[in-house]
């Protein structure tokens, strides 16, 4: 399985990416300032998709749903997950968002990669 980082963010923010200890765990990051696209544009997904050697069929997209990131990967092909873990900790949760599936843990995604 290979993964990938897709994030909407500023110039200030790249280097915080790049910096941090997660980042090496990925195979590819595709950071919206550097490929002049962003969420919900299904480009930047079959960007991603394209870096990792994949179809966006073949593709998994967990997202907490900001920035209707979950539509987008699906209008690319991709299955996309609502991610509630980290969200559902903060003062205000974040609702389920339309149809997608949820992940309310991280090991929730697992369940949904068939």
């Amino acid at each position: 399985m290979r993964t990938a980082i897709v994030s909407n963010c500023s110039s200030e923010e790249v280097k915080v990416i790049r910096e941090s200890e997660l980042y090496r765990y990925f195979d590819e990051v595709v950071i919206s300032y550097e490929v002049h696209m962003k969420k919900p544009d299904r480009a930047i997904y079959e960007e991603a998709a394209s870096r990792l050697g994949v179809k966006s069929k073949d593709c998994i997209f967990v997202g907490d749903g900001g920035s209707n990131e979950l539509q987008g990967a699906r209008d690319a092909g991709m299955k996309a997950i609502q991610a509630k873990w980290y969200t559902n900790r903060l003062p205000n949760t974040r609702e389920t968002i339309g149809d997608f599936p949820v992940a309310e843990e991280p090991l929730d995604v697992v369940s949904q990669l068939t």
